[in-house]
């Protein structure tokens, strides 16, 4: 032990034996510390401390030797010397390297002045590990690493969820009914464990699920309470279905090639949809805050609404959604998606021709492949690898420009944003690396030319926020964007809302960004309402932009649909669209109203 040690410990032990150590509140208990990360012991001293000695002891008479103390801005003891602990001058305690060990109660005593009365306080550690999931883990088939799924439920059953190793951090986790009308506390068996001195705590909830006879889609959801902000408020969620209901199914007769949106039901809470065969496939499911497609290939959600992008042979067949409009009461709808008759037998036609014409074209490809001279084959060979070379390094250049390590120049940067496309084809990481670049040219004020969403838009947030696309990557405001243009195979119907959000999408920035939309059909009935006439709207719609323009409109199956194309009847127009743009000022350039 050094003197400084010798003469700092007598000196506490005999303020302590003179029972005149003074207890006061200068030290918040209990505090978090983060598992192999720094940490300190926070204490709320007026100014230097003359002394400060902390022991591994609730105890202020034990006699315990202290780990580390200091006196007069002099820092002794095995702590210190080992490299495990600082002191600092107000007298709180820093940890290099948090560890498990750390996990209790640590006591310090302090003296403001060698004149001064000793302070005795207690600190109680908490060490915790962030998740190693941003949310609870519900423990069944299909909710492995996902806040989002769902169970279809055979006999009765339970429900369990974990939050492991993040020690005593959480207040509650517990499992609860999901309504329109709000979250119902249900039974639950809660616990935590710690499997070991060394292992950190973790938290168990088990909830019974009886099966019910006749069709029920219910939401529970299992959700975590913490006050330290590293671990937060978290939830997962899953939708279990039980019983049976049967429905007939109502005929959708469609076109090859055509994209087909089914309604699910009007104000959908929660949702499943399915197709239904000699066995059934579950296509995606959701709520009004999240949803999941699980057969992506050939299908897109619409909020509730399931979106069959392009009408074939395999996507033809039974499909039914199981609602619920209020958490309580389940409802079900079938929907059998049929060809024409007039257009099926064309279909088989087509087919055919498609394939005489395929056995055809074969037996030439055979022929010349057969008899076709070496050096010709040789040459071709070589083409099709500079074209092959050639795609690939434009690829390669793309991806590279799209990482997110890549250093681009503003040069790069300016050429690439003359022409940005977004495809629902291309995948979430080519998404997010678009996202992040227009982002770098926003806030770089380079201008961006022109985006181009191929069938890549899905929904516009409140006020014109930002744009949802396909992949779930969000693209938002631009204040650098001067054009952005909505392709779509085909339009359908849009509320007015939605239409709204993209006009408000494009009018944050001075001056608004153009847009232009393939074409769209107007979902609301016409009124020829006078008195808005009285004031012009603050719209400007660019002339000459389109070749064709509406005059004549027939109002059929509650939508609005062009019948004769021909010069813009500019009262009729305004009539039309004063009440969405009476607030909204924008730029657009429509190519056709259908």
């Amino acid at each position: 032990m050094s003197i400084t040690n010798l003469f700092m410990i007598p000196a506490i032990l005999w303020f302590i034996l003179s029972d005149t150590v003074v207890a006061l509140d200068k030290c918040q208990s209990p505090q978090y510390l983060q598992l192999g990360k720094k940490g300190m012991i926070s204490c709320n001293y007026p100014g230097d401390l003359y002394a400060a000695v902390w022991l591994n002891s609730t105890n202020v008479t034990s006699n315990g030797e202290p780990f580390i103390s200091l006196r007069d801005g002099i820092i002794s003891g095995p702590g210190h010397e080992s490299e495990e602990y600082d002191v600092q001058p107000n007298g709180s305690l820093t940890i290099i390297k948090v560890s498990t060990k750390h996990n209790h109660i640590f006591g310090v005593t302090t003296l403001a002045t060698i004149d001064e009365d000793p302070i005795f306080e207690t600190v109680r550690v908490v060490v915790y590990e962030k998740p190693h999931e941003p949310y609870p883990t519900i423990d069944t088939t299909g909710c492995d690493q996902k806040s989002l799924c769902f169970l279809e439920l055979n006999a009765d059953s339970s429900l369990s969820c974990n939050v492991l190793q993040v020690g005593e951090v959480l207040d509650d986790l517990s499992w609860k009914l999901r309504t329109s009308s709000g979250d119902e506390h249900i039974s639950s068996q809660s616990k935590s464990v710690t499997a070991s001195v060394n292992e950190l705590q973790s938290y168990h909830t088990v909830v019974d699920i009886s099966l019910k006879p006749s069709l029920s889609l219910r939401v529970f959801v299992c959700a975590a309470r913490s006050d330290v902000s590293e671990v937060g408020n978290t939830e997962s969620t899953i939708l279990v279905e039980s019983g049976t209901l049967e429905a007939s199914s109502e005929p959708l007769l469609v076109t090859p090639n055509e994209r087909v949106v089914m309604n699910c039901g009007e104000d959908v809470s929660f949702f499943v949809w399915k197709k239904v065969g000699q066995t059934e496939e579950i296509i995606a499911f959701g709520t009004k805050s999240m949803s999941k497609v699980i057969m992506p290939d050939g299908f897109t959600l619409q909020n509730s609404s399931l979106v069959i992008n392009t009408v074939g042979n395999p996507t033809l067949g039974e499909y039914t959604c199981v609602y619920s409009t209020d958490g309580v009461t389940t409802k079900l709808i079938s929907t059998d998606v049929t060809f024409q008759e007039e257009e099926r037998r064309t279909g088989w036609i087509i087919v055919a021709v498609v394939v005489v014409l395929f056995v055809f074209m074969s037996c030439i490809v055979v022929l010349l492949i057969v008899f076709r001279r070496p050096g010709l084959k040789e040459n071709n060979s070589k083409d099709r690898q500079r074209t092959t070379a050639a795609t690939q390094q434009q690829q390669q250049q793309q991806q590279q420009l799209l990482k997110p390590t890549k250093k681009v120049t503003e040069e790069e940067l300016k050429d690439w944003c003359k022409k940005v496309v977004i495809s629902k084809d291309q995948p979430r990481a080519t998404h997010d690396g678009i996202v992040k670049r227009l982002k770098e040219a926003s806030e770089k004020e380079v201008d961006i030319q022109k985006i181009i969403l191929q069938d890549s838009f899905t929904s516009v947030e409140d006020n014109g926020g930002a744009i949802n696309l396909s992949s779930g990557a969000v693209l938002p405001r631009l204040i650098t964007l001067k054009r952005l243009d909505f392709v779509n195979k085909k339009w359908q119907k849009w509320d007015l809302t939605k239409l709204i959000s993209i006009l408000q999408y494009a009018c944050h920035r001075s001056p608004s960004t153009e847009i232009s939309i393939e074409r769209s059909l107007l979902p609301f009935k016409f009124e020829n309402k006078l008195s808005t006439l009285q004031q012009k709207p603050r719209v400007e719609w660019v002339t000459g932009v389109a070749s064709t323009g509406v005059q004549k409109l027939n109002y059929v199956t509650e939508q609005w649909e062009s019948t004769t194309l021909g010069p813009l009847n500019e009262n009729l127009y305004y009539m039309l669209l004063i009440d969405i743009f009476s607030t909204i000022k924008a730029k657009m350039a429509v190519g056709g109203l259908l």
